[in-house]
C-alpha cells in the first residue's frame, strides 16, 4: 500500500482517538489534549501528522487522558514509517516571507520575496510561512519560531489564528468575529491587549497551520 494512504489511514485513527474524547467533536481537541499534557498544541500537531512519534512516557499519558487502551494508541500513533517522511516526492521547501510581530500591533509589511525556506511534507503550492517576533501568542508560538500557514481570505469558524492586514501592517492573532466587529486577540491575554477593528477593514490572509521549530530537525 502507497506510504500516502498508510499516512492517512493512521491520522484517521488518531482522529477518532481525539474526537470520541471530546464529546463527539474533533475541534479543539488537539488543544485541549496539549493543556492535559502539559504540552504546546505544535507537539500534539507534529504527532497527529505523522512528522514525529510521541515517546513511550507520552503514550502512557495520551491512553490516561484518552481512557483508552495503551495498545489501542500505539497502534494509532506509533505505526508511522518516519523514514518516508521526509521522501523527495512529498518534501516541498516552503517561503518563508518575512518576520512578524506578535508582541505588538506594528507587525511587517511581508513580501512574497523568501527570506528563507522550510522542508516540509506537502505539495499544497498555497502554504507558506513567516517568523515570528515577540511573545504575544505564547505559549502556543514562540519568539522566533516559524509559523506554517495556508493562503487564504476567509476563514470559517471563531478563535482560529489568522496572519490578518489590517492598516496596512501585518498581525498574527486569534480571530473573534461579532457582528460587523472584529476582534483580533492575543493568547498570552496577561501581557497583551486584543485588537479591536470592523470587519471590513480586516483582511486575512493566511491561516495557522502549525509551527515548524528548525532546532527539532537538525
Amino acid at each position: 500500500m502507497p506510504y500516502f494512504m498508510n499516512r492517512n489511514e493512521n491520522m484517521n485513527r488518531k482522529e477518532k482517538l481525539l474526537q470520541e474524547w471530546n464529546g463527539g467533536v474533533l475541534r479543539g481537541a488537539q488543544a485541549k489534549l496539549a493543556k492535559e499534557l502539559a504540552l504546546t498544541q505544535s507537539a500534539i500537531t507534529r504527532w497527529m501528522n505523522g512528522i514525529q512519534l510521541p515517546s513511550e512516557e507520552n503514550i502512557q499519558a495520551i491512553a490516561k487522558v484518552l481512557g483508552q487502551p495503551l495498545q489501542k494508541v500505539k497502534d494509532a500513533f506509533l505505526s508511522e514509517n518516519l523514514e518516508n517522511v521526509f521522501s523527495p516526492e512529498d518534501v516541498q521547501f516552503i517561503p518563508v516571507w518575512g518576520i512578524v510581530s506578535a508582541a505588538t500591533f506594528k507587525g511587517s509589511n511581508l513580501t512574497e520575496d523568501p527570506i528563507d525556506f522550510v522542508p516540509l511534507p506537502t505539495k499544497d503550492k498555497r502554504i507558506f510561512a513567516v517568523k515570528v517576533k515577540g511573545s504575544c501568542m505564547e505559549p502556543t508560538i514562540k519568539d522566533g519560531e516559524y509559523v506554517i500557514l495556508k493562503k487564504q481570505e476567509y476563514t470559517d469558524y471563531d478563535g482560529q489564528i489568522v496572519l490578518a492586514v489590517v492598516d496596512e501592517e501585518y498581525t498574527l492573532k486569534r480571530l473573534f468575529v461579532t457582528g460587523s466587529e472584529a476582534e483580533l486577540r492575543p493568547i498570552n491575554t496577561e501581557k497583551f491587549k486584543a485588537i479591536i477593528k470592523p470587519l471590513k477593514n480586516v483582511f486575512i490572509k493566511g491561516v495557522y497551520k502549525g509551527v515548524f521549530r528548525k532546532d527539532d530537525f537538525l
